[in-house]
């Protein structure tokens, strides 16, 4: 398990838990404690988490609401909830269809999806680890607008593309977002509401890729949208039945994909 998959790791059963030891996280992780020791001196001096005496605890009195997770870590976050989302999410597109791809892991796992189904369609990315990783595949014809890279991301925002993405009219975009707290859509930067406005406002049907997670999750920076702005929310089998039924209320379709053990 290489460093960024163990510190993942440790973000998931802090937030489950609310706290861990040291032990715990040795045992579970199968590694040793003073791996465990320098894995949480790096997550605790970059804010994810308050160390204790002999362990961690969440630190949400810490991260600021513009809080972003490092790429390598937030890839390997709830790995398996975001495989099966994205199986599901690329099962919900047509052969020929166009397909706007937000910049997002989860999103990520849709486009592996697609790759291995070979799968015809024209697709529209922000997002540049996606967009090579569909170059790879010949039936798929793929269109990376431009822009300016997101420090520490794959991330492009700002013009060319998103003023090309104005006059854009695609079938489908599959979206990814930092927070669904409180059934509003919000994220961390001024550039990333941009982005994914000028998204739905292109897009003939929005499929939204969030774990379950995102629910409780803190409010982010900036509201997007309200949930019943899309049309459909794929999800894993770890929502809560409040959660789904807010979801259901909002008008919004739900998938939920099953979570392979």
């Amino acid at each position: 398990m290489i460093p960024a998959q163990r510190r993942a790791k440790i973000l998931e059963l802090v937030q489950e838990q609310g706290a861990v030891s040291v032990q715990e996280l040795s045992r579970v992780l199968g590694t040793s404690p003073s791996t465990v020791h320098r894995d949480l001196d790096y997550l605790s001096e970059n804010r994810y988490l308050e160390r204790t005496r002999g362990g961690a605890h969440l630190a949400g009195h810490l991260l600021s609401t513009t809080f972003e997770p490092d790429y390598e870590i937030g890839r390997h976050t709830r790995e398996r909830e975001k495989a099966a989302i994205g199986r599901a999410a690329a099962d919900l597109i047509p052969q020929g269809a166009s397909v706007f791809l937000d910049s997002s892991t989860t999103v990520l796992e849709a486009a592996r999806s697609l790759v291995a189904s070979r799968r015809p369609i024209t697709a529209i990315t922000n997002d540049l680890g996606i967009g090579m990783l569909l170059a790879q595949c010949e039936p798929i014809r793929t269109i990376v607008p431009g822009g300016t890279v997101r420090p520490r991301s794959f991330t492009l925002y700002g013009d060319p593309g998103t003023d090309l993405l104005a006059g854009m009219h695609v079938d489908v975009a599959l979206m990814g977002i930092h927070s669904l707290a409180d059934g509003d859509l919000s994220d961390t930067g001024l550039e990333i509401l941009k982005s994914k406005r000028a998204i739905l406002a292109a897009c003939e049907r929005c499929v939204l890729l969030a774990d379950s997670s995102k629910f409780s999750a803190r409010r982010s920076f900036l509201t997007i949208a309200s949930l019943a702005d899309v049309d459909t929310l794929v999800t894993d089998d770890g929502i809560a039945a409040d959660d789904e039924q807010r979801v259901r209320d909002a008008g919004v379709t739900l998938h939920v994909a099953k979570v392979d053990a």
